[in-house]
């Protein structure tokens, strides 16, 4: 309990939220470098006037201080040299009042400490269970095995487009090679090894240092013996003084890595040494006789088994890796932070999480990344939305989780990653920046960390940009989103639908695939249609109450609830939705009806609540017009209007940030759901400005933000 407060006690004073106690309009007029954008810097110069030189730059290009680590080059945390460099600098840090964040690897992704911890320590490099599946049909069959050691070998009989799990037959093996004469009918063959994972992973196309092995995070001892590299290095070095510099920390990437980013001949899952014992043991069943059915469809069995696989995947990622961090954290006051891989896609979220709802809930600064500074690039247009876009939506997604539990911090690490890549970051201007972080932190984010490399501007501009940013973060930062609906993160029913691939997640099945598209599209009808909305998941539904037509989860209240191709709940979470519908409740389904809970396949309590939530809607997109029929407008506008928004109540007062999302110049009237009053700050020159009314006549350059807020009544 100690260490908790000591946690919580360094979240509110590193990097405090604004409130009106705190003087919310002198801090829009002259953000401080809570407010204000951290550019990341690696590596420190040998010289202490070179570092002194480097921050004065930092603070004159309008940044609030920085993420950074001992250098990387020369034998990095080893080298006593670069701890004189990053102590000196941490020192002048302190000095200035900057804010910092302890980036935690020697490059990405983290957990391996560059190639320390793998040292002498070959069992803790990653591993994977590599899947093969082929329809034969009668007569001589020749398989090679994936690489690694065979762990299972058999052929099936499929009936009605599902393999029969009780009539397996075992294959010869020779090596890699599995033979098999198969008898007339139709016949599906499994074959699973066991093995490293490092060609055609993340680690194998990108990262640094390059072409470098990863450790598997679920391993037993692998957090620790990262943590004496790096964590309990600068704890040791630092002493009080980690706390009074940095906000909190940041990880960078860590993941499973059981996605191939580079066409492999099999498809990959995630694994650890002891897997199957700790699967037996959690379950209480044992895995091998369904192993199969985590490859190819086996019927209700099968996906039971898949969802508890990928159960016992979040789990031990959450206990190996996740819980480790956050204790040492709570120890020092200083709070566990950085962003996850692929945070845009859920059905990416599967493979290298289990949950990356549960991930985000055991970080105490969630955070995601941006590689795109162009917000004009159509959503989802290439890279299947993972990083070609402005993802907004995965924003939403770490911010809900964090204010679930209060945590006022929210990162995202930005930069013109693809633009770079395409040589084009030289045409983007300044509406496109400030489309792209206006859409950031419509998301949801508190805290902006730079990789930009702006080329061709000079100090000034990127002080304006700086001071942009810091006027919108001081005007929104603090107290919570007004949302009175709850969207469903429906992990538990991508866990029973995924299959595994050997390239990205192109393999999947349809259904599993209709998950993410209706997730999406309803994500999209939302934002477009002005709709606050909070991500909940299963966790959420079943551990909350109903209460007066609402469902009421810690200081969360919601009064309608919407399901996107979720047929996958705990048991408790069927059971409040049916009396969220019966008390007067709104709960939308969209495609699947509810039909199984975690430890049945189907489920009568699911087929109860299916019949009280009646048929599910077909179409994502007419979703808004259902809630607008229950529930007020948060804001209203024209239809057609390209303004997008987000409510928050930050004490006594309600708060609209307001982004035309669009390259083309708006003006009209806004009107906000406040009677009397209210005020229009201006973050391009911090000046603030009263109306008489609600309705608002207001004008929007190019992915302009206009902030309007209503005091106390």
């Amino acid at each position: 309990m100690l260490a908790f407060v000591i946690t919580m006690a360094s979240l509110m004073t590193m990097e405090m939220p604004v409130t009106p106690e705190t003087d919310a309009r002198a801090l829009f007029r002259s953000p401080d470098s809570r407010c204000r954008m951290l550019k990341i810097i690696h590596g420190w110069p040998q010289q202490p006037d070179a570092t002194s030189g480097l921050l004065d730059s930092v603070a004159k290009q309008g940044y609030g201080g920085v993420v950074t680590n001992v250098n990387f080059d020369g034998g990095y945390t080893e080298a006593e040299t670069n701890w004189t460099r990053f102590l000196h600098a941490t020192s002048e840090l302190r000095r200035r009042g900057m804010s910092a964040w302890l980036y935690d690897e020697m490059g990405y992704p983290s957990g391996r400490a560059g190639t320390l911890v793998l040292k002498d320590h070959p069992e803790l490099e990653v591993r994977g269970l590599m899947t093969l599946s082929r329809d034969v049909a009668a007569g001589p069959v020749e398989i090679e095995a994936p690489e690694g050691d065979l762990l299972l070998a058999e052929a099936y009989p499929v009936v009605r487009g599902a393999i029969v799990l009780d009539r397996r037959v075992p294959l010869r093996s020779e090596g890699r090679k599995i033979t098999w004469t198969a008898p007339r009918g139709a016949w599906r063959v499994v074959v699973m090894s066991v093995g490293k994972l490092f060609d055609g992973t993340q680690v194998a196309c990108s990262g640094y240092p390059e072409r470098t092995p990863y450790v598997g995070l679920m391993e037993q001892g692998l957090t620790p013996r990262f943590m004496e590299f790096t964590h309990d290095r600068y704890t040791r070095r630092m002493g009080k003084d980690l706390a009074k510099t940095f906000a909190a920390t940041f990880t960078d990437e860590p993941s499973t890595m059981a996605i191939y980013f580079n066409a492999m001949p099999w498809g990959v899952l995630p694994w650890c040494s002891d897997f199957a014992t700790e699967f037996r043991k959690r379950r209480g069943y044992e895995l091998k006789p369904a192993l199969a059915a985590l490859a190819v469809e086996a019927g209700d069995r099968g996906r039971k088994a898949r969802a508890d696989y990928f159960r016992t995947v979040t789990e031990l990622m959450t206990e190996r890796w996740w819980e480790p961090l956050r204790r040492w954290s709570a120890a020092n006051g200083v709070p566990s932070g950085g962003h996850l891989l692929l945070e845009e896609n859920i059905i990416h979220h599967v493979p290298l999480y289990g949950n990356a709802f549960e991930a985000f809930r055991h970080m105490d600064s969630t955070g995601i990344d941006c590689l795109s500074s162009d917000p004009t690039v159509p959503r989802y247009a290439s890279m299947a939305g993972m990083g070609a876009d402005v993802p907004w939506n995965a924003a939403r997604l770490a911010s809900s989780v964090a204010e679930l539990d209060g945590k006022p911090q929210v990162m995202c690490e930005v930069s013109e990653h693809i633009q770079n890549a395409g040589n084009t970051a030289k045409n983007l201007t300044e509406a496109h920046y400030r489309g792209t972080w206006g859409r950031l932190i419509l998301g949801g984010i508190s805290v902006l960390t730079s990789y930009h490399s702006f080329p061709g501007w000079t100090d000034e501009r990127i002080k304006a940009a700086n001071d942009w940013i810091g006027r919108c973060m001081a005007a929104v930062s603090g107290g919570k989103r007004e949302a009175q609906v709850a969207v469903v993160y429906p992990t538990e029913t991508v866990w029973a639908r995924f299959t595994p691939s050997n390239l990205w997640v192109e393999q999947i099945s349809p259904e599993c695939r209709r998950v993410e598209e209706t997730i999406r599209a309803l994500s999209e009808a939302l934002y477009r249609s002005r709709r606050e909305f909070d991500y909940v998941d299963g966790r959420v539904l079943a551990e909350g109450r109903v209460v007066a037509a609402t469902l009421v989860y810690k200081e969360r209240r919601w009064s309608a609830v919407v399901l996107p191709e979720c047929d996958t709940l705990p048991e408790a979470a069927w059971r409040n939705l049916a009396a969220l519908k019966k008390a007067g409740g709104t709960v939308l389904v969209i495609g699947a009806e509810p039909r199984n809970c975690l430890d049945h396949f189907p489920c009568r309590v699911a087929a109860s609540a299916a019949r009280t939530l009646g048929t599910g809607m077909a179409d994502a997109g007419s979703v808004p017009g259902k809630l607008d029929e229950v529930l007020k407008p948060d804001i209203t506008v024209a239809a057609d209007a390209p303004i997008r928004m987000t409510r928050r109540r930050i004490g006594n007062e309600e708060v609209w940030f307001l982004l035309n999302d669009s390259m083309r110049p708006w003006s009209g009237r806004i009107v906000v759901p406040a009677a009397g009053p209210v005020e229009v700050w201006d973050p391009r020159d911090g000046s603030i400005r009263t109306e008489a009314s609600d309705a608002v006549a207001l004008e929007f350059g190019p992915y302009d933000v206009l902030i309007v807020r209503r005091g106390a009544s």
